[in-house]
């Protein structure tokens, strides 16, 4: 952790090189700073790296961390990165290494107050606890909690299983295989956009979009113990005759 520190604070004390601004629509299109919702503050280091401030609106600090390669294809994360709430008081803490997480997350609780610490080693999480807001210790959750379906995974294969019905024109022409679906489970735990990535025909497309379509709604992904977010899933089905 105290490397990550140090060098967070070297950054600090460099002076600047290019500093400029770029403005974002509300969906993260490009536009000038009369239509924009959102801008990056951007300052090239000397080191070659980006430091980026991310003002939500537009004069309000949302976020601010280095990567060592920024561009509209690919970010690559290094040293601790911040992220802030409405009101200007820290949120959450990343430490990274080469674009990996590696150290420590730290997140806090609104009155600033440390939350839970998650451990990582070089992407990978290895430990993590959690605190009440006077300093004792609670049961350890994720910062990011992914969507449930409603019983867990057998549940889901059993809905599956259970629903299916295999087209009759698939069934005369032997037609068998895996259907690869993407679809968004929303902060109500609702399925939309369901699409087809990888089909197979013979009416197992519309099929499987049937079947994700119908799907119960499930638990939704939250952040934070509490804050339900919008996820994209993928799902894979598998069409095989008996």
């Amino acid at each position: 952790m105290q490397p990550y520190f140090v060098l967070y604070t070297l950054f600090l004390s460099l002076p600047l090189f290019g500093q400029h601004n770029l403005y974002y629509t509300k969906i993260g299109e490009p536009t000038d700073s009369a239509g924009a919702t959102y801008r990056h503050e951007i300052t090239n280091l000397p080191n070659g790296w980006t430091y980026i401030k991310e003002y939500r609106p537009i004069n309000t600090l949302y976020s601010e961390g280095a990567y060592s390669v920024y561009k509209k294809t690919k970010r690559q994360e290094e040293g601790i990165h911040k992220t802030y709430r409405a009101d200007g008081v820290l949120w959450y803490t990343e430490s990274y290494e080469d674009g990996k997480s590696h150290g420590e997350f730290r997140s806090y609780y609104p009155g600033s107050q440390l939350k839970r610490i998650e451990r990582y080693e070089k992407g990978t999480f290895v430990s993590g606890e959690c605190f009440q807001e006077d300093g004792s210790p609670r049961p350890f959750t994720r910062f990011q909690q992914a969507p449930q379906y409603p019983g867990g995974e057998q549940a889901l294969f059993n809905y599956i299983s259970t629903n299916l019905q295999y087209p009759l024109k698939a069934r005369k022409k032997n037609i068998q295989g895996r259907v690869v679906l993407t679809f968004v489970l929303n902060k109500d735990g609702s399925v939309s956009d369901v699409q087809v990535v990888k089909g197979i025909g013979g009416g197992c497309d519309e099929e499987a979009v049937r079947l994700v379509s119908e799907m119960p709604r499930w638990q939704p992904g939250l952040i934070d113990d509490d804050r339900p977010v919008k996820v994209g899933y993928t799902l894979p089905l598998r069409f095989r005759l008996d």
